[in-house]
């Protein structure tokens, strides 16, 4: 099977010990990054030092991490990376809301009990 026909990017994750049935094309670049993390890390900026266009099937995803996570061009979101960045605002908030109401109601309950 051919696992890799027709990624223009990404990581591949090659566990110890698997068969070697689908042999990567002369034009990967094999880097040993031991993890996931540090591969995309290392992704994400490749393609901003070297400015390149995200592919259009991961335009969105790179572009959050891009602006969201590492609040790199911030203020120039698009409009659906600005209300994804809007939405998860208000569940940071509402989850914050839910602790502390938790963490209240614990404290109480000692001194009252």
């Amino acid at each position: 099977m051919n696992f890799t026909h027709g990624v223009k990017i990404g990581i591949l994750v090659v566990v110890d010990g698997a068969a070697a049935d689908d042999p990567m094309p002369a034009d990967n670049v094999d880097v040993e990054l031991h993890n996931v993390p540090n591969a995309f890390a290392t992704l994400i900026g490749l393609l901003y030092c070297l400015n390149m266009d995200y592919p259009k099937c991961l335009r969105y995803t790179f572009e959050v991490v891009q602006r969201i996570f590492l609040k790199i061009g911030a203020e120039n979101c698009t409009a659906k990376v600005h209300g994804l960045k809007n939405r998860l605002l208000y569940f940071f908030f509402l989850m914050t809301i839910q602790m502390h109401s938790r963490e209240q109601y614990i404290v109480a309950n000692v001194f009252d009990g």
